[in-house]
């Protein structure tokens, strides 16, 4: 059963970004989030692509490697506390969801209107999409009609989830 649900348009929402790397890429055969793609780390380019105003908050779930990666991190002084919280996902073998529950209860802590996650394997989102998407939150104003399907509602954070 659906129900309508709509609110004003949040002119200014608070947006907390967080780039999912926590796996353990077993396929892969080496950290993923360390490859290089046009001599950049998969990861750095994630980093770069949420370096943008309307993200208030952002931070990175780590979870296997997570000692190889931290310090990858630090050598390119991308993981001072002032740009990223870098967040440890002790569960990160069961799953995709247990980086999300991460990032989304340190977007709650953070007392963010919207959580926008992108993993760290997508070096083609840059700042020009993250900030088109972020400029579409302050003109949308969610209903139960613009549920992807029956029982679904987009609303504001208690679920706040923008994935790219």
């Amino acid at each position: 059963m659906r129900t309508e649900y709509a609110e004003p348009a949040q002119k200014n929402p608070s947006i907390v970004g967080a780039i999912l790397a926590a796996g353990g890429a077993s396929r892969f055969g080496s950290p993923k989030q360390l490859a290089k793609f046009q001599s950049k780390s998969l990861l750095e380019h994630a980093i770069e692509a949420l370096l943008v105003p309307e993200v208030k908050d952002r931070c990175i779930v780590l979870g296997s490697n997570f000692d190889v990666i931290n310090a990858h991190l630090e050598d390119c002084g991308k993981a001072d506390n002032r740009r990223f919280e870098v967040l440890f996902n002790a569960a990160w073998k069961d799953g995709l969801s247990t980086s999300i529950h991460t990032a989304t209860n340190y977007a709650i802590a953070c007392g963010a209107s919207h959580l926008l996650l992108l993993t760290c394997d997508q070096p083609f989102v840059d700042k020009k999409l993250i900030e088109r998407m972020t400029a579409a939150l302050a003109v949308f104003e969610p209903t139960a009609k613009d549920s992807p399907e029956p029982g679904c509602d987009i609303r504001p954070l208690q679920e706040p989830i923008v994935a790219c």
